[in-house]
């Protein structure tokens, strides 16, 4: 399956341009449940 959506070359792209620090607050942020 090589056909990426606009969605994942952007979220590629937003992953690779930030600090290793900043990456790791956007993954738990997309890992932490929708409830709060």
């Amino acid at each position: 399956n090589q056909k990426s959506t606009d969605l994942e070359k952007a979220y590629d792209y937003m992953i690779r341009s930030q600090t290793p620090e900043s990456k790791k607050d956007t993954l738990s942020l997309l890992c932490k449940p929708k409830e709060e």
